[in-house]
């Protein structure tokens, strides 16, 4: 297999895993940020594909942490049920 296939499959291998793994934590309520792969630390990856590994995580890391602050903290309150103190610390 050519490294060039070798190299697209895995990053197709990789982005399904970090998919699953977000999908994973949204199911139990949770945000989930998935790590780059482990690849990014051999000698086989040369420095613009690291850079470009990490860069692609934290644009990823922030779209998540931006969709779960533009949830409403307040919503339970609002909807009109009482609830305690442990509502708001299970939210953050």
């Amino acid at each position: 297999m050519s490294d060039l296939v070798n190299k697209d499959l895995m990053e197709k291998f990789h982005h399904f895993n970090s998919q699953t793994f977000v999908t994973l934590g949204s199911v139990k309520g949770l945000c989930w940020l998935p790590l780059p792969p482990n690849e990014t630390s051999s000698d086989k990856t040369n420095s613009k594909d690291k850079a470009l590994i990490l860069e692609n995580a934290i644009i990823n890391w922030s779209k998540q942490i931006k969709s779960v602050l533009k949830q409403d903290p307040e919503s339970a309150l609002k909807s009109g049920n009482h609830p305690d103190p442990m509502i708001e610390i299970e939210f953050w």
